[in-house]
């Protein structure tokens, strides 16, 4: 999804994404996405120069190995024996977020923290309080679909036409997770996975200057007499007000699916990395029924890097050179935001 990417209102294609200054990192975690990363962040010749695993897994130890670096057993330790490390980027297990972040806190230093925290939006404002603004402004929140390029087209369509409604239907694989992980999960999920969804929500909604006035909770009975979450998110453009349904249904065989109807055309995003755009046509027999046609996909997937990951990777050093929030970052404090909406579903 990075074929192109916007920076201040110019495109500009991922090869030609360029930082000037030489970063050092340190990472924590030796998974797949802390893999990813190495790519991307070596893509902009910055260096890996420690690494952290907490139990010194055998990945953690092929990593320090093939890069020729030291592997420690927490940030504090890593921090004290290296000074010369400028950020860090945090993908451990889910289990791990929390201390992780109080630690990158502690030390004081630009961290990327990939997936959410496994905390609540309490003890999030707690942390944040305790520790105050000027530092939690040095934590970026790792909501790589925030970056796929179809985002500013979609921004772009809804500030140039007449928006009318927008469906979203969430359906989690909750119980894939859970086998996936022990048991404690079940109390972190809409944490761990659903927040990702509410992120992009909430920028897009950000984004296309749309206001939110408030949100409306009901529970709904499904088939074999489950019950649903939805949200009703109350909108405002201009003097307009747009209704926002949010559908959460775990674990129903589905897609992700984000509808916005316009006037004119309907933006269909599912899955999430694809974007579908239909517009409206005359119906000859009978003008009063709508009639749509498929005009165009997204573009496609870029290969090379996991989509929307080097932007997210370029805009967190950017941030860290120019000192100021960018209008794709998720801080601590929009976290809190999308946290206490995962709590309205959880």
């Amino acid at each position: 999804m990075e074929k192109n990417l916007l920076i201040n209102g110019k495109l500009v294609y991922p090869n030609k994404l360029k930082i000037n200054k030489k970063f050092n990192i340190g990472l924590v975690g030796s998974g797949q996405m802390a893999i990813e990363y190495i790519k991307v962040l070596e893509s902009f010749n910055h260096k890996l120069v420690v690494i952290v695993s907490a139990s010194k897994s055998l990945s953690a130890r092929r990593i320090a190995k093939k890069k020729k670096i030291n592997l420690y057993k927490s940030i504090n330790l890593a921090n004290a024996a290296n000074k010369k490390i400028d950020a860090w980027i945090i993908c451990p297990q889910w289990q791990k977020l929390k201390e992780n972040l109080e630690a990158v806190l502690e030390i004081d230093k630009p961290a990327l923290i990939e997936k959410s925290i496994a905390i609540n939006s309490s003890e999030l404002k707690k942390i944040i309080k305790k520790k105050g603004n000027k530092k939690v402004s040095n934590i970026f929140i790792g909501y790589n679909r925030n970056y796929y390029d179809y985002l500013f087209y979609l921004i772009k369509e809804i500030n140039n036409n007449k928006l009318l409604y927008i469906n979203i239907g969430l359906f989690d694989q909750f119980k894939k997770i859970i086998k996936k992980f022990d048991g404690k999960i079940k109390n972190y999920l809409t944490y761990y996975s659903t927040s990702h969804w509410i992120s992009l929500i909430f920028k897009i909604i950000e984004l296309s200057n749309l206001k939110l006035l408030k949100i409306n909770k009901k529970i709904l009975n499904l088939e074999s007499n489950s019950k649903k979450i939805k949200l009703e998110l109350v909108l405002k453009k201009g003097n307009r007000k747009i209704i926002l349904d949010l559908l959460h249904a775990p674990d129903l065989p589905k897609n992700h699916e984000m509808l916005f109807y316009f006037d004119n055309k309907i933006i269909q995003i599912s899955p999430i990395e694809m974007l579908k755009i239909s517009e409206k046509i005359d119906h000859k027999k009978n003008k009063k029924i709508n009639s749509y046609k498929v005009l165009s996909k997204s573009i496609e997937v870029n290969k090379k890097f996991k989509p929307g990951l080097r932007f997210e990777y370029f805009d967190f050093i950017n941030n860290i050179l120019k000192g100021r929030k960018s209008v794709l970052k998720t801080d601590l404090n929009s976290l809190v935001k999308i946290y206490k909406v995962c709590e309205l579903l959880n």
